[in-house]
């Protein structure tokens, strides 16, 4: 039977996510669902006799979720940062008629809040919120104004008109778990996205799911012909031990993943399964927190037949088996950090020949950009120079040659730093601002917003030196820094 590879044939896989971290997110897997409902009026809609309703809208569907937690609060706010800023005191008289569980009106009661919107400093009041909890068990309110009392303290004047920044609420809020049925499956989609060198996995949402688990591996189909005669589906055997003992997995909790396409030529595989929480009606009365156990959905893909290869893990259209054809002549080491709700970083290093790291690219998911840094040595294969990583206006993962260049616009070598036979050191040449770290350490910078502002300029030299000992040994002589005043030889 032949041997599935743990990983990618040219790579050194290095998976982060060790086994203390895989059992943490697994038993955060699913976190409370939390909801709230805001019914509200602001501003010069808050005027005696005004009413603001607002009722649990699940109130009929009961029978499809528990609410271990509910409450319905009354608010009054100031809207911190909006006008007007001048100091006042602002008072409402209300009427509170809680909703009960059954949806009927339960006693009237009366309250009073108030807020006092002070913006000096050293003395006053500065009350923004005032939050009052309804009775215990309702399931919404209905609050009625009967009278405002406001007042300009810097000028001793009434207020007749409520200001623009009083926003008065009724806020029901809960934690809330909707009945999960454990076969109702969802299917991974694969899609391949050139622009970013990924493939986008999408499914449907399902009733009651919380979070869903992605699961993928990858199984090379090179053949003992050769390189152009490579091996189809129904040919490369594929266990789900096989499966599950070399499968990465995420647990997020929105419809879709992407997954850079770093990998070597063969087939990768997807699998998905939804989880939820236990609400069964029929034991919670026995075990009211039944809800805190996580309920496991059937996976999509789940071969059944004797020795199954990758075309019985198909989900019945194949657009969960991606198949990569990769001509990629470079030698390279993918690496992934992984945290909560799917987050990773992606690291890629770029090799030479000689196994030395030339490029290193970097791409987080949550801002989907790549971070390229780059060493260069010199004429004895030495790592003389350290260019700061800096991003590139490209989100894919690849080796991108030529990005930084001298000021002759020629990638950036060796022979732009090597002293010549009758001297012992000379002066680095800068790097050109057109492209590169260089560029974006300076104001040639194509991006303008606010925080580039804050990006120190390079002037030519975002890069460190280092000059070694001339008598073979590999010592270090001297150490220049980044910038153009702490480069070697500056100023002489």
């Amino acid at each position: 039977m032949r041997k599935l590879p743990n990983f990618p044939k040219n790579t050194d896989v290095i998976k982060n996510a060790i086994l203390g971290l895989l059992l943490f997110l697994s038993s955060m897997a699913v976190s409370a669902k939390e909801t709230k409902w805001y019914q509200s009026i602001s501003g010069s809609a808050i005027i005696p006799g005004a009413t603001v309703t607002n009722i649990d809208p699940e109130l009929s569907f009961a029978s499809t979720y528990m609410t271990p937690r509910s409450a319905t609060y009354v608010i009054l706010k100031i809207e911190d940062f909006s006008a007007p800023f001048y100091w006042y005191t602002y008072s409402v008289n209300l009427k509170v008629t809680p909703i009960l569980n059954d949806g009927s009106y339960g006693d009237v009661y009366v309250i009073d809040l108030e807020v006092e919107n002070n913006r000096y400093g050293g003395f006053g009041n500065f009350i923004d919120m005032r939050k009052v909890l309804v009775e215990a068990g309702a399931r919404g309110a209905s609050i009625h104004v009967n009278s405002i009392t406001a007042s300009n303290n810097e000028t001793s004047a009434p207020i007749t008109v409520t200001p623009t920044n009083i926003t008065l609420s009724v806020s029901y809020e809960v934690e809330r778990y909707y009945y999960f049925e454990p076969s109702d499956l969802t299917h991974a989609n694969v899609n391949y996205f050139s622009f970013s060198n990924d493939l986008a996995v999408n499914w449907a949402e399902i009733a009651g799911a919380e979070e869903y688990e992605l699961e993928w591996t990858w199984a090379d189909n090179y053949s003992k012909v050769g390189l152009t005669s490579p091996l189809g589906m129904e040919e490369i055997p594929m266990s789900i031990s096989e499966f599950e003992h070399n499968a990465s997995r995420v647990t997020v909790k929105g419809l879709s993943y992407r997954v850079p396409l770093v990998y070597d030529s063969g087939y990768l595989i997807f699998r998905i399964r939804a989880v939820g929480r236990f609400t069964d009606f029929s034991i919670s009365p026995l075990l009211p927190t039944i809800y805190k156990n996580i309920k496991y959905g059937d996976w999509d893909v789940n071969p059944t037949g004797i020795n199954p290869n990758i075309s019985d893990w198909n989900n019945g259209a194949n657009n969960n088996i991606y198949q990569v054809t990769s001509d990629d002549k470079l030698n390279w080491q993918f690496q992934t950090s992984y945290a909560e709700n799917g987050k990773k970083k992606d690291v890629v290093s770029y090799f030479d020949g000689s196994l030395r790291n030339r490029q290193t690219v970097t791409r987080i998911n949550t801002s989907n950009k790549a971070i390229v840094g780059e060493v260069i040595y010199d004429e004895e294969g030495r790592a003389a120079i350290e260019v700061l990583p800096s991003p590139v206006e490209d989100s894919r993962i690849k080796y991108y040659p030529s990005l930084n260049k001298n000021m002759s616009l020629l990638p950036y070598s060796y022979q732009d730093f090597t002293p010549g036979e009758n001297s012992c050191s000379v002066p680095s040449e800068g790097m050109s601002v057109n492209s590169g770290a260089s560029k974006y350490y300076s104001d040639n910078n194509a991006v303008t917003n606010n925080f580039q502002d804050f990006v120190p300029k390079a002037e030519n030299f975002p890069f460190s030196r280092t000059e070694y000992e001339l008598d073979n040994t590999g010592r270090i002589k001297r150490k220049g820094g980044v910038g153009v005043e702490h480069q070697l030889n500056f100023g002489t």
